[in-house]
Order: C-alpha cells, then sequence, then structure tokens
C-alpha cells in the first residue's frame, strides 16, 4: 500500500481528479401523489397515485384512466374504556383534536 503510514491505519494518498464526463440523457418522469376530496377525473400521468381525503380511496393511473386500488382507512375500532370528567380531569377540544388531561 502506498501512502502515510500511521500508527492506526495506512492513510492513502489522493491522485488527481479525472475529467468530467459527457452530460447522461434526460431521466424519465417520476411518478406523483395527488389527492383531492372527490374521485379523481383527468389529472395526472400514468404511473401516478391518487387518494381521495373524504373517503380514502386510493387509485393508480393506467393506461390513461384511474384504477380504485384500495382504501387506507381500517374499520372502527372498539371504543376504550372510559372515565367520568371532574373539575381535575379535562377534556378538551380544538378543531380535529381531542386532549384529555388526567389527574389520577
Amino acid at each position: 500500500i502506498n501512502g502515510t503510514k500511521t500508527d492506526k491505519k495506512a492513510v492513502p494518498e489522493n491522485g488527481t481528479n479525472g475529467k468530467d464526463g459527457a452530460p447522461g440523457a434526460k431521466g424519465a418522469d417520476g411518478a406523483s401523489i395527488l389527492f383531492g376530496e372527490a374521485a379523481p377525473t383527468t389529472q395526472g400521468k400514468k404511473g401516478d397515485f391518487y387518494l381521495n381525503t373524504a373517503s380514502y380511496d386510493i387509485y393508480s393511473k393506467a393506461s390513461g384512466s384511474w384504477v380504485k386500488i384500495g382504501n387506507i382507512k381500517g374499520a372502527s375500532g372498539v371504543p376504550g374504556a372510559s372515565t367520568d370528567l371532574t373539575d381535575s380531569n379535562k377534556l378538551l377540544r380544538t378543531d380535529d383534536e381531542i386532549e384529555i388531561q388526567l389527574v389520577l
């Protein structure tokens, strides 16, 4: 191994940088994830995905049309245990968020 030897390892010497190569060909466009509150219509291109934010249905665009491939929202779960609200225990709601403050 050519280079400087230290007590821990050999450190190689760097050579000179070579010339830059020619620019490569333009790559293909990547896929996009689009979204809206209704089913997709004409937007997008082949390979894109679309999320309907009202129904949580997801679509894939193939052969010029959108095909529903599934839904990302699971079934409702079983309700959890409840507790009584008191002056110390609070239930706060802001827009779509709920915060529960419990004092044990």
